[in-house]
């Protein structure tokens, strides 16, 4: 039988992520002719990475006119100002950064954006455009050491070059290049826990520590790198120092699960929930758990319980491991039932008549028919 488990949307997908119930909050990454790359690339990277899809990544540019990073290479931006999306994020690259703040359209759409958005993050000269606009008055920055005498022309700003990135609540501003990475990284720790930060840089084969206790980083380090025989080691002797310990239930939970010690997983990850976990990994842990014993009514009825704390991105998939538990508790009508409300918003990379685990729906005229829209 096939595993029963979330789909892998976001690649570096580590436990936690979105906020419970959560839209994915979108990011708007500036682009202009002689944009830098990394500085753009980089942020971008982290961002779409990051937290099980809590993040919506694009670009945006004056026009839909494709730009030129580097001299080499050529991106044609998702949306054009008019057009684009409200960003909940705002993240101003640097390179040839004149282009933006001596056009006044963009500038009047960076001043827009910047004032309505809930966070707006510079990378190098990047920081220059929000000078220009006055959105740094008052404020700590940094940038790429190449642009820091521009930036001290600003007599409002406090300047503080040795700064790898300064957070100033709602503007962050970064030192150049592969700051950019640093800066996006930390604003991931902030909204989504130092846990998604972490776990991010680890796929990205990036050096990042951070802002916790040794102790702290010692306990997680296992949990990150996927180390599951010292996840339950270490939480095992958490939970029992401390039974009403939510976090460590929910990573002993998963760690048992991972082991394939799915008869004290169900248990683990019951006691989180009951210690008041809201984390819908904790429900996805629990479904798998399930369907590995063999409890595929327990297992739909726990996807379902999970499907309205996940992002819409994610819901079509939570609800096709709901579809494959009920097939194979025998419940067609449940499994169909859910397929004809979610199977049109899935991938279309993902196949019902190749499933094994939707075998039984096959033969019913409503399936077939959902089956002949998929590869």
């Amino acid at each position: 039988m096939r595993a029963l488990t979330l789909f892998a949307v976001v690649i570096a997908a580590g436990t936690g992520g979105t906020a419970v119930g959560a839209e994915p909050r979108n990011v708007a990454i500036v682009l202009y002719e002689g944009v830098e790359l990394l500085d753009f690339a980089g942020p971008g990277e982290v961002f779409s990475a990051a937290g099980n899809g809590a993040f919506n990544v694009f670009t945006v540019a004056a026009t839909h006119e494709p730009v030129v990073s580097q001299g080499f290479v050529r991106i044609t931006p998702a949306y054009a100002i008019a057009d684009s999306p409200k960003p909940d994020i705002l993240v101003i690259p640097g390179g040839n950064a004149r282009s933006v703040y001596d056009d006044p359209k963009m500038m009047a759409w960076v001043k827009a954006r910047v004032g309505a958005a809930e966070l707006t993050m510079s990378v190098c000269n990047g920081a220059l455009v929000l000078a220009h606009a006055g959105l740094l008055d008052g404020l700590r920055a940094t940038s790429h050491y190449g642009a820091i005498a521009a930036l001290k022309k600003f007599p409002r700003v406090t300047v503080v070059p040795a700064e790898r990135f300064v957070d100033n609540g709602r503007i962050v501003t970064t030192q150049g290049v592969s700051a950019g990475i640093d800066g996006a990284l930390h604003v991931v720790g902030r909204l989504l826990g130092s846990e998604q930060a972490w776990s991010t840089a680890r796929y990205m084969m990036y050096r990042w520590e951070p802002t916790l206790s040794q102790q702290a980083k010692d306990e997680l380090r296992p949990y990150v790198e996927r180390d599951w025989a010292k996840v339950a080691a270490t939480y095992g002797k958490k939970l029992d120092a401390n039974p009403k310990d939510v976090d460590a239930a929910m990573r002993l939970g998963i760690a048992q699960k991972e082991l394939h010690d799915d008869v004290r997983a169900v248990a683990t990850l019951e006691r989180a929930l009951a210690l008041g976990s809201k984390d819908p990994d904790v429900l996805d842990e629990l479904g798998d758990a399930h369907a590995a014993l063999g409890h595929y009514r327990d297992a739909a009825r726990v996807y379902e319980r999970e499907m309205p704390l996940r992002s819409t991105q994610l819901q079509p998939y939570i609800a096709m491991n709901a579809a494959r538990a009920w097939a194979r508790a025998g419940d067609k009508e449940a499994a169909i039932t859910i397929l004809q409300r979610w199977a049109p918003k899935l991938d279309r990379h993902v196949s019902l008549r190749d499933d094994a685990d939707l075998a039984s729906l096959r033969g019913d005229a409503r399936f077939d028919t959902l089956a002949k829209n998929t590869p």
